[in-house]
């Protein structure tokens, strides 16, 4: 009699599963930087891995985050902003119908004095004592302190973001025998660089600054001729300009 043969059973290889806490770097970097900000607040609990609150803590995570949401809120726009009582605040949703408000941690040690934000992260100037300390009060709630040297009398400092190097710098100015120079500090490389003379004067360089697409402008004055304007620095190029072409009135600090 013939001998049937059964069908030989097809082994069924198991797909090998690997841990969400064992993913390589950048693809937790990458969903990482998907989440809303109120969910990466979480992130800030001693509980949560070391591993997260180190990537998170990252200048350019915070950068990819912001860019990325960014481009899914386009119509919402949220913004930073302090009270008159030093509260710290984020508004969500300016000018919409949801328009929020969520009062953000404020540290009382922490110098008010000069403030410079981009991206959410702030840069305080305690000019007084020559420190400036960089703090994110979305994500970690770490205070990075930059060294600097106290030698040095600082005449004001901005902050932003270099596109083309993806890194933040903080330019701070400082009086010497031919006038006003500048030095750039760079987040992650430890050291300022002097980069040279500022031609112009910026009248409130505590605070008086807006950062915009890689350039942080000031209400100015030219120091040759001393005639108002607008000055600016490309943190790319790290290099300074004078445009006079929109003059405003010192006294009352409107465009004119």
């Amino acid at each position: 009699m013939p001998t049937f043969i059964g069908k030989k059973q097809k082994r069924v290889k198991k797909s090998k599963c690997v841990a969400w806490w064992k993913l390589p770097q950048d693809i937790t970097f990458d969903i990482l930087s998907r989440l809303p900000v109120e969910t990466l607040i979480q992130c800030r609990r001693p509980l949560i891995f070391k591993e997260w609150r180190t990537t998170i803590s990252d200048p350019l995570f915070v950068h990819a985050q912001f860019v990325r949401a960014s481009q899914a809120n386009d119509q919402n726009h949220d913004i930073l902003v302090v009270t008159s009582k030093w509260e710290l605040c984020m508004v969500n949703h300016v000018g919409c119908i949801n328009e929020s408000v969520k009062r953000l941690p404020f540290p009382n040690y922490l110098s008010k004095l000069g403030m410079n934000s981009c991206n959410g992260l702030l840069c305080l100037w305690d000019y007084p004592f020559n420190r400036i300390t960089i703090y994110n009060p979305f994500i970690t709630n770490d205070i990075m302190k930059l060294p600097y040297d106290r030698s040095r009398t600082s005449s004001g400092c901005g902050f932003g973001f270099d596109p083309i190097k993806n890194q933040y710098k903080v330019v701070a100015f400082f009086r010497s025998s031919t006038g006003l120079d500048a030095e750039v500090y760079t987040l992650g490389l430890g050291s300022w660089r002097i980069i040279g003379e500022v031609p112009f004067n910026p009248l409130q360089p505590e605070n008086e600054n807006v950062f915009l697409n890689g350039t942080l402008y000031w209400l100015a004055k030219r120091r040759a001729g001393r005639r108002n304007g607008i000055g600016y620095f490309d943190f790319g190029r790290e290099k300074f300009q004078f445009d006079p072409t929109l003059p405003f009135n010192a006294v009352s600090g409107k465009i004119a």
